[in-house]
Order: structure tokens, then sequence, then C-alpha cells
């Protein structure tokens, strides 16, 4: 019986206990420091409706609070007209006081077509692609033929001064070294045509579509320009008693011909990579030089037909035309008129 007694005051005593310790919780809620409390007054809590005026008249100490820099009375609402934004990175600013016009095609590209002349007098230059190695043949072809046939082309220079050393080149090619003249013959060919198609493009004429084909174009009329002349020359001398002065006068064409070769390309490299100022100058000196080597062979051929002059002077004349100024005439037509 007792320990029913005991064990009933024990359950009373935890009431009691935990009684206690709940009305101790709720009196010390009021300090508790982590409670949110409202940051307005009780009186701007109070009165809701007032608005703007009791958010003006409330005052905190935080200084991180937001305060109003002017009265709410003192503020006046205007309209504000829709400022124009222009995007720094728009290709075409939004801007009302400028006027912008579409073309309706696109301009020019100030890139010439290959040949094509510009409108200030300015010629377009030549392809780089077909310059560049026709450059770089053309100077190997004429450095090897150089080294391989130097003893030729210094008898050569000295065969158009004089009449002794011209009569043992021709005994030399009679004598089977027709080989050596032959290739040296080929590149005067190959370094005229490359020559003449850069003048007539630094000039602005355009003799064909490409400039390949233009420099193919003027290789073969040169090439059959000088096989016609010494075929003229062989029929010559085979039906007149002239057969001695036509052989040395086609021979003497030959001679006049190798010596011009390395001139005429290392003209060209002048005018494919000089400057604009400078490519006219050289284009007017090569062709200087050139016409003073056919004046000087003209007057050597004089003096290997002297004695022919007097005795064939209408046949002298009909062969001057039709082989020496009719094919200059024939090259001018070509270029020029194209």
């Amino acid at each position: 019986m007792q320990i029913f007694l005991l064990m009933a005051w024990q359950k009373r005593l935890v009431w009691v206990t935990g009684l206690l310790f709940t009305l101790s919780s709720i009196h010390a809620q009021g300090g508790n420091p982590f409670e949110l409390s409202p940051r307005l007054a009780r009186e701007a809590q109070a009165t809701p409706a007032t608005g703007a005026a009791s958010l003006g008249s409330a005052r905190t100490d935080n200084p991180f609070e937001l305060q109003p820099r002017l009265n709410p009375d003192q503020l006046q609402i205007t309209s504000r007209a829709p400022s124009v934004r222009s995007n720094p990175f728009d290709l075409a600013p939004r801007q009302p006081d400028r006027n912008i016009t579409v073309l309706s095609s696109p301009p020019r590209s100030p890139v010439l077509q290959e040949g094509e002349a510009a409108n200030d007098g300015d010629t377009a230059q030549p392809a780089t692609g077909w310059l560049l190695v026709g450059m770089i043949g053309l100077l190997s072809l004429t450095a090897v033929f150089y080294i391989l046939f130097q003893g030729l082309y210094r008898k050569a220079y000295r065969a158009m001064w004089s009449d002794n050393m011209m009569s043992q080149l021709y005994r030399e090619r009679s004598s089977g070294q027709l080989g050596s003249f032959i290739l040296t013959y080929l590149l005067f060919l190959l370094s005229a045509a490359f020559f003449l198609t850069l003048a007539a493009q630094k000039l602005g004429y355009k003799l064909s579509p490409g400039t390949h084909y233009s420099y193919l174009l003027v290789f073969g009329a040169l090439t059959a320009v000088f096989l016609a002349k010494h075929l003229v020359l062989a029929i010559l001398g085979y039906v007149f008693p002239v057969g001695n002065e036509a052989r040395r006068y086609s021979f003497s064409i030959m001679v006049f011909a190798i010596v011009l070769g390395p001139v005429l390309a290392l003209a060209s490299l002048a005018v494919a990579y000089t400057s604009p100022q400078l490519q006219f100058p050289f284009i007017y000196l090569t062709g200087g030089i050139v016409l003073a080597a056919y004046f000087i062979r003209s007057v050597r051929g004089l003096f290997i037909a002297n004695r022919l002059v007097r005795s064939y002077f209408f046949h002298f004349l009909l062969y001057l035309c039709a082989i020496e100024i009719i094919p200059l005439l024939w090259m001018y037509k070509l270029v020029f008129s194209t």
C-alpha cells in the first residue's frame, strides 16, 4: 500500500516540475535576442492607412536603412519621353536624326581583275602565281645557260662590233656547234615574250583573258616572225646567187638575239618587281636598248650586202619591207590594237 502512495506522489511531483518549467520559459520569451521585432513604430503599425506620410515620419537607427531623399509631398510624377538606346555593338545604330541609305547593289570591289586597267590610269598587276613561277624558271634557265655557254655569250657580244669575230662564230656554227646556238636563241625568244607580256600589262593592254595565254600568244608570234625571217632568207639564198650573204645575215640575226636574251630576262625581273614609279622607265630603257641593237644589226646587214645593193636594189627594198618592217608593224598592231 505504501508503494502505491509513493508512486502517486512521484507522478504529482513530475507534473508540478513540468508545469513550473513551462511557466518559466513563457516568461523568458519576452527577452529573446533572436526574436524578429518589427522595424516600424507602433503608431505606424497601428495606422497603415496613412501611407507615405507615416513612412516619412518613421525613423530608425539602422545605418543600412534606405531612406527617401525627398519628402513625399515634394514628389511630382512627370511623363518622360522614351529614351533612344543605342547599342555600341550594333552594326547600324538606331539614331532618329541620322538617315541611313541602303545601297541597292554592293559597291564595286577595289581589287582589279587580271589585266583590267584602273580608272585613274593605273594598271592591274599581273597574276602572282604564274609571274613567280615564270620568273624563277626564266632566271634559272638564264643562269644555267650563262654558266654552260659563257664563252659563246662573250664571243657573241664581241661579234656585234667586230666582223672578224662574227666570221669566227660563223665557222664554229658550221663546224657542228649548232646546238648551243639554238638553245641560247630559244632563251631569247622566252625572255622577249616574257618582257613583252609584262610591258603590255603595265601599259594597260589585254592580249587574252589569261596572262599565261597572253604569254603563249606572244611567244608563238615571236617564234613565227623569226622563223619566217630565216625561212625567207634561206629561200632567197637558194633561188638567187646570194647564198653566202643570206646565210651570214641570217646568222647575224641569231647572234644579236643571243646577246639580248639575258638582257631581256633581267629587264623582265626589273619590270615585275620594282616600284610603279620605276616600271615605265625600265620599259622604255629596255625598248631603247632593243632598238639600238636592231639599228646596229641593220647596219651590219648593209655591210654584208654591200655588193648586192646596187645590182639588186629593188630586191633589197622588197626584202627590207617584207621581212624587217612588216613583222614590226604586225607585232605593233597585235599588241596595241587588242
